[in-house]
C-alpha cells in the first residue's frame, strides 16, 4: 500500500512526536479531555496574507479519540467558547471530569470559568509541563495528523500558498 506523492511531501517536513501513555485510559466517554493550543505558523514571504485567527485550539476526548477544533484571533479568545462547549458536553450527560492541560494562563482563566456559579462544571484540571508532548501525547498527535492531512488536500488540490493561508 503505496501512500500517495501529495501525503508524502506533508509527512516529509512533521515533527516527531512520540505517544506515550503516562496513566491509566479512561474507557468513560467524556470523562477526561485533552486540551492544547499551538498557533499557525506565518510563511517566509511577508507579501502573503493569512488567516487573523491563526491560534488553533483542540480538544480530544481520551475514551473514543473524538477532536473539535477552534480557531481564534488570541489565545484568550478560546476561554468562552470552550467552556460553553463543556457545559454542551455536560446537558448531554457527557459531564467531563478531568482537563488535562499545560498550566498556561489562558488555561488557568479557562478553569476559573467554569468552575464560577454560571457554569459549576465541576471538572479538575490535570496540568503538564511545558515542552513536554508525552503529556498530552492527544491532543499533540492529533494536530500533527490534522494538519498533515489538511496539507495533503492542499498539495492534491495544487492550492496556491497564497490561498492555503488565508483557508487554513
Amino acid at each position: 500500500n503505496v501512500p500517495c506523492e501529495n501525503c508524502a511531501k506533508a509527512k516529509a517536513q512533521q515533527k516527531v512526536v512520540h505517544r506515550v501513555i503516562t496513566h491509566v485510559k479512561s474507557n468513560v466517554l467524556g470523562k477526561r479531555m485533552f486540551l492544547d493550543l499551538s498557533s499557525i505558523k506565518r510563511p517566509v514571504d511577508k507579501k502573503i496574507k493569512i488567516n487573523k485567527k491563526r491560534f488553533w485550539c483542540m480538544c480530544v476526548e481520551e475514551s473514543v479519540g473524538f477532536k473539535v477544533s477552534t480557531f481564534h484571533a488570541s489565545k484568550t479568545d478560546m476561554i468562552r467558547p470552550m467552556a460553553e462547549y463543556f457545559l454542551k458536553e455536560r446537558e448531554e450527560k457527557r459531564a467531563l471530569r478531568y482537563l488535562r492541560m499545560v498550566n498556561a494562563g489562558e488555561n488557568c482563566k479557562l478553569i476559573e470559568l467554569v468552575s464560577t456559579s454560571d457554569y459549576d462544571l465541576n471538572i479538575k484540571p490535570e496540568y503538564t509541563a511545558r515542552k513536554t508532548p508525552q503529556q498530552n501525547a492527544p491532543v499533540k498527535v492529533g494536530f500533527k495528523t490534522t494538519y498533515a492531512r489538511a496539507k495533503a488536500d492542499f498539495n492534491a488540490a495544487n492550492v496556491p500558498i497564497t490561498i492555503k493561508y488565508l483557508i487554513f
